[in-house]
């Protein structure tokens, strides 16, 4: 690369780049915009290299002379043209696009700094119909109101023949794909129209518990219609785990063990867990109506040992009873269960329940380092801290920490 300075400048509103050579005052390169558009000559030759642009590219550039006629409106906006700290590029591409409306689409995407296939999507840049401009002038979008809430107001006012879906998109800025799968543009078969008459909605009951009560009732239901009826989109519905298909096993997995009326959702998906352990965590998720996420973090579902799966199903959890009484009766009827398997079955944290004596007990393996240790006894921590840690390295089956006396664990570590 030559070591020739350059300097840019530009015409707007395409911020079209003027490659000049001066002369070389420094090793470094630096771009500086000229002092005023005007001043700069649109004769000013570039150089054959990647920087030309092509011709159909200098029609377009006619089109908004007039809207940023000053480098200073460029490199300077006004304060209600400038881009906000926390404003990503669409937005400010659609703010840019309602300040200068007759700027096109790649003339805006050059502004913001974006490619157009980025921007062509956004329905701000197609024009609306008669009744769309009128739609817009007669309701305008609250401050506070949503995409999907200014849709459903549009649609209650402007029926289909008066406000077409291409216009919706448009005002809202919804995409034509997303806003057809809301329930306000699906029609209506006739099975749905026998449940709605046979299943009422009641006036305290969410969208969620009716969609789920009229598939129990309905099982033929289509999505389409399921989500027309309840007021849930079809995304929503797909993502309720009580509305998923079960599988025979997670069939018969329900059938075998019922859902209590005071058991919440995740104690039952940690007991069906327990009790059919090659459920995926998708079929308790759809039995439980758990969202996946959230059983993926429990310990139940990383994985456990046969023991404790075994423990789990012989030691039945008493109504009312606290995680640590739990864990303490599980402790005493499977001795040889870890702490960590202990809060997999309880559903809790092991620090709920680690302070209690049966869970602090040693290894025997650590009794018996204690045990060869004590024969050169040292009143100083240090010294019993390099005895631990010099064990350690021989005892590959207990840790530091079982090696050393209960006294200097809680003083010192």
């Amino acid at each position: 690369m030559s070591d020739i300075p350059l300097s840019v400048s530009t015409h707007l509103p395409l911020a079209r780049f003027t490659w000049v050579a001066e002369p070389l005052e420094s090793s470094t390169h630096y771009l500086t915009p000229p002092p005023n558009i005007a001043n700069v000559s649109q004769s000013a030759t570039r150089p054959n290299s990647f920087f030309e642009y092509p011709e159909t590219d200098c029609q377009e550039r006619q089109k908004g002379n007039d809207l940023l006629p000053s480098t200073a409106e460029f490199y300077g906006l006004p304060l209600s043209t400038k881009r906000n700290f926390s404003e990503n590029k669409v937005s400010y591409a659609l703010r840019i696009k309602m300040l200068y409306p007759n700027l096109s689409m790649s003339n805006t995407a050059k502004i913001v700094g974006v490619r157009a296939c980025e921007l062509w999507h956004l329905p701000v840049f197609n024009e609306l119909t008669e009744s769309g401009a009128a739609a817009q002038w007669l309701m305008p979008r609250e401050p506070d109101e949503s995409d999907h809430e200014y849709v459903s107001r549009l649609r209650s006012i402007f029926p289909d023949p008066e406000l077409t879906v291409k216009d919706l998109c448009r005002l809202s800025g919804v995409q034509e794909r997303r806003m057809r799968t809301m329930p306000e543009f699906l029609t209506l078969s006739s099975s749905a129209q026998a449940a709605i008459d046979a299943i009422k909605k009641s006036s305290d009951e969410s969208s969620r518990d009716y969609a789920v009560r009229l598939t129990k009732n309905f099982s033929g239901l289509r999505k389409r219609d399921l989500s027309c009826i309840s007021g849930l989109s079809l995304r929503e519905l797909r993502n309720t785990p009580e509305l998923r298909e079960l599988s025979p096993t997670a069939q018969a997995a329900r059938m075998a063990c019922p859902k209590t009326d005071d058991e919440n959702m995740s104690a039952y998906a940690r007991r069906i867990k327990l009790a059919h352990p090659h459920l995926t965590i998708l079929e308790c998720s759809s039995l439980s109506g758990t969202d996946p996420y959230n059983l993926r973090r429990m310990k139940v579902f990383i994985g456990m040992s046969d023991n404790a799966v075994k423990a789990g199903m012989e030691v039945p959890r008493v109504p009312g009873e606290c995680d640590a009484y739990f864990a303490r009766r599980v402790k005493a009827s499977h001795p040889k269960l870890t702490s960590s398997e202990c809060a997999a079955i309880v559903g809790c944290s092991e620090n709920t329940f680690s302070h209690y004596a049966e869970f602090n007990i040693m290894l025997e393996a650590a009794l018996d380092v204690r045990q060869t240790a004590a024969t050169n006894p040292s009143e100083s921590f240090n010294s019993q801290l390099n005895q631990a840690l010099l064990l350690e390295v021989y005892r590959d089956d207990c840790s530091v920490s079982d090696i050393l006396p209960p006294s200097s664990k809680k003083s010192k570590l």
